[in-house]
């Protein structure tokens, strides 16, 4: 007779991802519950008490640092193999230091999430072997919607729904060209990025991060004042619009600097930059990237940022 299937928690805010690595892991005879959040997850621990939790960092309502650190105070949470799954790559070293069971990266191949939770599960004293036999037990929870299985390539790379577009035909500008110095190597490059949704953080990291920059996140005018000046960034990519703010007033403000006059400035967004370019475009080392339909920008900022440093 077969033993019950390795209860897994997966805690992931992006639907599509979410469901995509739920059922792929369904197939490989596991049981799935999820999580969109850390909140909702620490509500599911207390009940089902899982075999492992793989977790997304940032999300809403509660990140999951978070998570982590409310489930190593309790009796229930404290022993249960915690895997990281997330783009933001540069925390690694701090969750090294809180001592996570495994670190996946985004963009993953299935197999390296496979290998993570079955060195995890060994790890904790369960035996690690291929469930591929196992009969997998539906999920009890209605409240997230099921994603059926597909058979793909376990060595295929799965990455954020954000940055997931192939194949597409795009009506874009891109205005301006930004100037960096030459002797600087790729490596090297300092870049930081005024976001303020998640979702495109995120993808926006992974190019960024995919390029050999080192890459700084903030979500506020403020803060981008701020940090142009103490982390000294090689370049700066804003969201035309952050917190109600228009990219044109935040690159005004950086220009009034004396330090920051001449700051290569990356505005990228949808139909509204058709307003602002105009205006944005009179200042120097300055570029415009722009699509009608957002969700195309990713793979064009791609594009852009390959040719700016890889040249």
């Amino acid at each position: 007779m077969n033993e019950q299937p390795k209860r897994i928690l997966l805690v992931e805010d992006e639907a599509d991802l979410r469901g995509l690595i739920a059922a792929e892991l369904v197939s490989l005879g596991y049981h799935v519950d999820q999580a969109v959040d850390g909140q909702q997850a620490l509500n599911i621990v207390r009940e089902s008490h899982p075999d492992v939790i793989i977790s997304d960092v940032v999300m809403p309502n509660k990140s999951g640092s978070d998570l982590l650190k409310e489930l190593r105070k309790t009796d229930f949470g404290k022993k249960i193999p915690f895997i990281v799954l997330t783009a933001h790559g540069n925390m690694k070293d701090y969750f090294d230091i809180v001592h996570v069971d495994g670190f996946v990266e985004k963009p993953f191949k299935v197999q390296e999430l496979v290998d993570a939770i079955r060195s995890v599960l060994g790890r904790a004293g369960v035996e690690a072997r291929s469930v591929a036999g196992y009969v997998a037990i539906p999920s009890e929870k209605k409240n997230l919607d099921s994603v059926p299985a597909r058979n793909i390539d376990r060595s295929e790379t799965i990455t954020s729904v954000a940055e997931g577009y192939l194949d597409i035909q795009m009506s874009h500008a891109i205005e301006g060209a930004v100037s960096i110095p030459a002797e600087k190597t790729a490596k090297s490059y300092k870049v930081l990025v005024v976001e303020d949704d998640s979702r495109m953080a995120n993808a926006l990291e992974q190019v960024l991060f995919k390029s050999g920059c080192l890459v700084r996140m903030t979500t506020t005018a403020a803060r981008c004042i701020e940090e142009s000046v103490n982390y000294a960034p090689d370049v700066v990519f804003m969201k035309s619009i952050v917190s109600g703010l228009s990219a044109d007033a935040i690159v005004g403000l950086l220009r009034g600097m004396f330090s920051l006059r001449h700051l290569p400035v990356v505005v990228y967004g949808g139909s509204e930059l058709g307003v602002l370019k105009k205006s944005l475009l009179k200042h120097e080392n300055l570029s415009v990237i722009m699509d009608k339909q957002t969700e195309r920008l990713i793979p064009l900022i791609e594009k852009f940022v390959l040719g700016m440093f890889r040249k």
